[in-house]
């Protein structure tokens, strides 16, 4: 019985730091995704109309973060200091999904499946890459 309940405390607090990652990375994301709409918000809306554009079209179900980093790669240059800042949203968004989307496989690893099968994936290697790109987007 005690390998199991050893095996059961490890599974509890490999899922309780998992967990946090999760957290930190989708709470990161969401203000990410608000500064995204800020922008698209700005750039295609009248003032008196920015809640409406942001009620009817940014909230959308079916506007998801991909649309919007398209739309704003297609209409807003990209800042020549800040050569990749698409590409670097899109990994971010790539980070969110993966960690939101993912089961824990521990100790601090994530299951990721794709069609090339199952992975594993480091949760706290994919916070540090999340922070690093997170910081040059802000």
């Amino acid at each position: 019985m005690y390998v199991a309940e050893e095996s059961y405390k490890t599974i509890k607090e490999g899922s309780k730091s998992i967990g946090s990652v999760r957290g930190r990375i989708v709470n990161a994301f969401v203000q990410i995704e608000m500064l995204i709409n800020a922008v698209l918000t700005n750039y295609f809306a009248l003032e008196e109309r920015h809640s409406d554009f942001i009620t009817s079209f940014l909230a959308d179900e079916y506007c998801s973060v991909g649309l919007k980093i398209r739309v704003m790669e297609k209409n807003i240059k990209e800042d020549k200091t800040y050569k990749g800042f698409f590409q670097d949203l899109r990994r971010l968004s790539n980070i969110r999904n993966i960690v939101a989307h993912s089961m824990p496989s521990f100790p601090d690893k994530l299951a990721v499946f794709s069609s090339k099968g199952r992975q594993q994936i480091d949760a706290k290697d994919l916070e540090r890459e999340f922070k690093e790109k997170s910081n040059k987007v802000h």
